[in-house]
């Protein structure tokens, strides 16, 4: 049961960090938003302009075309929710079906020759390839968070240097970002997927964890079986599984309570919170653990310096 406090210990006290992932995370998404989308519009509207000239100099209204485009958008199926709607509105073969669209509606005439395709092809593309430009940056942003709050908080709660600090949150920020890979190729709709993959995720924390702790505070030290045992990786992961829901119900009040997305950018600190609690909740265990048999060694080497010269 100590471990199972432990757990829920560790995840409220590190809740005081939520404002640097969430600082972090803005800055990528604010940079990436701010480049992408004139870069989004100006290849919209370039378009638009070429089709017109294609055409002959017909002239058309770009608010209304712009407009157009925002209910196209606001159309998507969002019941998948948000990666649901990244996944569709970043689909080639969607974007080039609103693009032609919103041409024949502003134009009033076929947009089917072949320079007017090309055109409308190319548009696509640069949109495609921006909104992947802006959701790599984003994902930068949110692995950056996650590996600064990592460091900060093992530097203060495990007790270690600088070096092993930022070592050991290199490698876990490592598995983190292949973990949210993987979560993004999943189906949207596969939501049992998504647990599983969630509960497979705890469970090799666990054992990652506390091999990897062992590795580095344990060795020459403790046992092996002290540290990796069947009671320890239940109880562990019993902890974590907890933790884990707590931080789903966290994540889900925002997402609801703010409207149009921004419930998940004030998400995302919690989300990387979470993890990060995962990753290093045993390693707080094991340190104690080690710390406790360094100064159990040095009580019994003073007792038997001082038996010694007892018996002198």
């Amino acid at each position: 049961m100590k471990q199972i406090k432990t757990c829920l210990k560790n995840l409220f006290i590190n809740l005081k960090y939520y404002f640097v992932p969430l600082g972090i995370s803005m800055f990528f998404i604010i940079i990436a938003i701010s480049v992408g989308v004139p870069l989004v519009v100006s290849s919209i509207k370039d378009t638009f302009t070429g089709i017109s000239a294609e055409l002959g100099g017909v002239e058309f209204d770009w608010p209304s075309a712009f407009n157009k485009i925002i209910e196209k958008v606001l159309t998507v199926d969002q019941s998948n929710g948000l990666d649901g709607v990244i996944k569709t509105v970043s689909d080639k073969d969607w974007v080039i079906s609103t693009l032609t669209d919103v041409a024949s509606a502003l134009f009033g005439e076929s947009v089917s020759g072949q320079e007017i395709v090309a055109m409308i092809r190319n548009c696509a593309q640069t949109i495609v390839t921006t909104f992947s430009l802006i959701a790599i940056m984003a994902l930068t942003g949110f692995v950056i968070a996650f590996f600064v709050i990592m460091v900060a908080v093992r530097k203060g709660m495990a007790k270690v240097g600088w070096l092993k600090a930022i070592l050991f949150s290199l490698i876990d920020t490592a598995i983190l970002y292949f973990v949210s890979w993987v979560y993004l190729k999943i189906d949207p709709s596969a939501i049992w997927a998504k647990i599983v993959l969630n509960i497979v995720y705890v469970l090799v924390i666990v054992v990652f964890s506390f091999i990897e702790s062992y590795l580095f505070y344990g060795i020459k030290k403790l046992k092996f079986k002290e540290v990796l045992n069947m009671k320890n990786i239940l109880f562990w992961a019993i902890g974590n599984i907890i933790v884990l829901a707590i931080g789903i119900g966290l994540t889900i009040i925002p997402i609801v309570v703010i409207p149009w997305y921004g419930g998940y950018v004030l998400a995302i600190p919690f989300v990387e919170i979470v993890f990060l609690v995962l990753h290093i909740n045993a390693e707080g265990y094991i340190g104690e653990l080690a710390h406790e048999k360094k100064m159990q060694l040095k009580a019994e080497k003073a007792k038997a310096k001082v038996d010694a010269v007892n018996k002198k």
